[in-house]
């Protein structure tokens, strides 16, 4: 469930099901990124969950400004190349699920400016899509 059929590299059916409720999960457990600082009462176009994001350093941070691997790109760890894909399809706080080809797709200040989903403080009404072992959980 939470393996995109094009995560076939780097999240294997045996790393998925290292998932477990209330537990951080890894890179290779999951396709999909989370914002767990929201709550309903946030903008309805605050993004929650979407693609996860390009490996980074280390593998655990997104490169600046990259799209989703899961789409076009090349999915794997950053010395075998991992690049970004065409987009990522974003889930928002009000059910909508939506096709971003950036990563300017998160919440809209006053002005509609959205800010960048895989990069931000993480809090407040700052949209950051994370996906790596500090702290996510599904």
């Amino acid at each position: 469930m939470f393996r995109c059929p094009s995560d076939s590299i780097f999240v294997t059916p045996t790393t998925n099901a290292g998932i477990t409720q209330g537990t951080a999960f890894a890179k290779d457990e999951c396709s999909y990124g989370y914002d767990n600082t929201h709550s309903p009462s946030n903008d309805p176009g605050t993004a929650i969950a979407a693609d996860r994001p390009t490996n980074g350093a280390g593998n655990t941070t997104p490169t600046a400004g990259s799209n989703s691997p899961n789409h076009g790109g090349t999915i794997d760890t950053v010395a075998n190349g991992d690049t970004a894909g065409n987009g990522q399809n974003l889930v928002y706080i009000d059910g909508q699920v939506e096709w971003v080809s950036s990563t300017a797709g998160g919440w809209a200040d006053s002005s509609g400016t959205r800010d960048l989903i895989y990069q931000g403080s993480g809090s407040g009404t700052d949209t950051y899509i994370l996906q790596d072992a500090t702290g996510e959980s599904p």
